[in-house]
């Protein structure tokens, strides 16, 4: 049995959200305030069986329909029991795949659910809502909050306005008595055709663990436990004993040892205690009349060991020890992290047959180098299915890059903020896409293993810039600085300068197997090249000599937005094309390459920034048959200069670069509003709706 989907509407930003999940390994991405943390606690809330449903989960898109259904009932404009329908619901459904259990396998938990008579299904559903429970007593205590706010609230614009905040004030603090939880087995077959299950039917069919990214790992968090004392405290605890038999038996043996070494000095202490009463006697107090001081304690070793118990590392051949505070963070997370894991392994022992196994991992990169988080997600599925001997699948949330390049697209899920609702893309459909175009599948081929050995974050920025190479990034986060501060990003508010922008270094041959997947993820996108002119044979030259491009990424343009065939040459004036026609923008990607300047047309970043700073390299303005030598200076030095050198800092941006940043600059972070009509939501392949029954 496996999870393979889950539909959540309606919580917090997820209001019609579709998360389709890897048998293994699922990859939750995206940016911070993406919802990855929003699935996590709805999952967790849901599956631990809670009952109630906070007010600051229920969506600001939905409140206001929910305001509105309670003024009618108050008004008597309609009875309960339609408000009851009127009113969002928020909910989460599962899907279960059970098509890998053989016909008389045991099922266990998962059977209450099984309701449908189709044998060529095989998906259990499970759908759970908070309905409301609305009741006269709850109508009666907004009545008379009405009553008492409706005459005191002078910023509202009328008696219905201020009857509303009166509603929106008495649920911010009573949202509990509006919903309940209800969970439903429905027939996938005939989703219309349900029963109503218990709650612990629901907990019954999963075994869910979170490993949370606060663990508390340093000595700071908590100054009466170790991070390893507390490890120790579990295992003092009676029944829980969360490891292998091997280990077990160990553990056995130092909880009597800890017993025996306690008693012994117990006895001890209190005889020594006794004696040191009885010299006290000489002063006065107690007499034979009072009653007899005798001395006793209580020693308790375990709580030693927990409180004390801590790492140390040793040097390999020496007797010495340090203590764990002068290692790094990283190894305590990881040997936290790997208790949690033998912990849950030995919940999943218990329940192997029953229930599926479900771990929700967030953000293990904490603390972790790079190589470590690389390592650890790469083996993690091997190491719990060697810790149970069962499948587990596992959900990682993650912000780092080298975890999220290091699985395949397929188990990558892209959590992407829209302007009021979270979306969830799948890349295992931008995989299937590119299965059916050879050359699709070359730059898919590319794009993963590009994304695996260049730290490419592009899951996690507002806004992207392909370029060149090694001279474009060092110089463009100087570049939109300058840009900022020269005043051309006013028009937007926070500017380009303050938004998280990726830059990713491809080439000019290899820009373009990129248009795809930034169209699949809708980053808006700015694509700087060099114009790159050759002769007919292919031989690099001037403009006035020039026949075509031989730049890859331009040519591709080219062919999209001109129509050219793949077949055909692009020549030079195809390329001109571009810029007279306004062809530089496709959907989310813009390109800009060198322009016409002081009566000279560049070839290549270095010769654009020579030309429009010609003073500081001693060029003349009337020269027209200047170039970058790189064979005197490499590129990088160039660059370096620009950004080091005294007498080269208030050096002038080109042009088309200029131009490239003010348009990416322009652009929404946030895209694709709640308010865009049926026919965009068609195109867009995106529904945006409350549940309402």
């Amino acid at each position: 049995m496996l999870l393979s989907n889950v539909h959540i509407w309606n919580y917090r930003l997820l209001l019609d959200t579709n998360i389709h999940l890897d048998e293994a390994l699922t990859l939750i991405v995206g940016k911070n305030n993406a919802g990855k943390t929003s699935f996590l606690s709805i999952l967790q809330r849901v599956l631990s069986g809670r009952k109630d449903l906070d007010f600051a989960d229920y969506p600001i898109q939905c409140r206001s329909t929910l305001y509105e259904v309670l003024w009618k009932v108050v008004k008597g404009k309609i009875s309960i029991d339609k408000a009851k329908d009127l009113i969002p619901k928020t909910a989460i459904q599962f899907d279960i795949d059970y098509s890998n259990e053989a016909e008389d396998e045991y099922l266990g938990a998962l059977s209450p659910f099984i309701i449908d008579l189709d044998i060529n299904n095989n998906i259990a559903r499970i759908l759970v809502e908070y309905q409301s429970i609305l009741s006269d007593t709850i109508i009666s205590e907004i009545t008379d909050k009405i009553s008492l706010l409706k005459v005191t609230n002078p910023t509202a614009k009328s008696k219905k306005s201020s009857e509303i905040i009166a509603i929106s004030n008495y649920l911010s603090t009573n949202f509990n008595k509006i919903f309940e939880i209800s969970v439903k087995a429905i027939n996938p077959t005939n989703p219309s055709v349900f029963q109503i299950r218990e709650v612990s039917h629901l907990r019954d069919v999963f075994i869910f663990k979170r490993i949370s990214a606060e663990r508390g790992l340093d000595e700071l968090d908590n100054h009466d436990k170790k991070p390893i004392g507390q490890v120790m405290e579990r295992i003092f605890q009676d029944g829980v004993i969360p490891f292998e038999d091997n280990i077990n038996e160990k553990i056995k043996k130092l909880k009597e040892y800890v017993e025996q070494e306690s008693i012994k000095a117990q006895d001890e202490i209190n005889k020594l205690l006794e004696e040191i009463i009885k010299k006290m006697i000489r002063f006065g107090y107690p007499t034979a009349e009072d009653l007899q001081l005798k001395a006793t304690t209580q020693i308790l070793l375990k709580d030693n060991i927990i409180k004390d118990t801590d790492l140390a590392y040793s040097i390999s051949g020496e007797n010495e020890t340090l203590p764990s505070s002068h290692n790094g963070l990283g190894y305590k997370n990881l040997i936290k992290i790997v208790f949690l894991l033998q912990e849950f392994a030995q919940e999943i022992k218990k329940n192997s047959l029953s229930a599926i196994p479900l771990l929700f991992l967030e953000e293990p990169e904490a603390h972790m180098h790079p190589q470590l988080q690389t390592v650890f997600v790469k083996y993690i599925s091997e190491v719990l299915e060697g810790f149970t001997g069962n499948k587990i699948q596992i959900l990682i949330s993650t912000h780092s890059s080298y975890i999220a390049n290091s699985v395949p697209f397929t188990q990558v899920r892209y959590f992407k903020r829209l302007k009021e609702c979270v979306i969830c893309k799948n890349l295992t459909d931008f995989y299937n896409t590119c299965q059916n175009d050879e050359e699709k599948q070359n730059n898919l081929q590319f794009l993963h293993k590009y994304m695996t050995i260049s730290r490419c974050d592009l899951y996690f920025c507002d806004k992207a810039i392909l370029v060149e190479g090694a001279a474009e990034r060092l110089l463009i986060p100087d570049m939109i600085n300058k840009c900022d501060q020269a005043g051309l990003f006013n028009t937007k508010s926070p500017t380009l300068a303050s938004q998280y922008c990726s830059i990713i270094e491809v080439g000019g041959a290899y820009a373009h197997r990129f248009f795809d997947f930034i169209d699949f993820l809708g980053i808006p996108t700015l694509i700087l090249t060099d114009i790159d002119f050759v002769t007919s044979k292919g031989k690099k030259c001037l403009k006035d000599k020039a026949k075509r491009t031989s730049n890859a990424t331009i040519m591709k343009w080219c062919h999209d937005k001109l129509n050219i065939p793949l077949s055909t040459t692009v020549k030079i004036e195809d390329v001109y094309k571009l810029i007279s026609n306004d062809k530089l923008t496709n959907g989310f990607r813009h390109i800009e390459f060198q322009k016409e300047e002081n009566g000279y047309h560049a070839r290549s970043l270095e010769e654009a920034i020579m030309n429009v700073n010609r003073e500081l390299y001693g060029i003349s303005h009337s020269d027209s048959n200047f170039s970058f030598d790189s064979e005197k200076q490499k590129k990088t030095n160039f660059s370096l200069q620009l950004l080091t050198d005294d007498d080269f800092l208030e050096y002038q941006t080109p042009s088309y670069i200029v131009d490239g940043l003010i348009w990416l600059n322009n652009q929404e972070k946030i895209v694709y509003p709640v308010t865009i009509t049926v026919k965009e939501k068609r195109k867009q392949n995106l529904t945006i709706k409350t549940i309402k029954d």
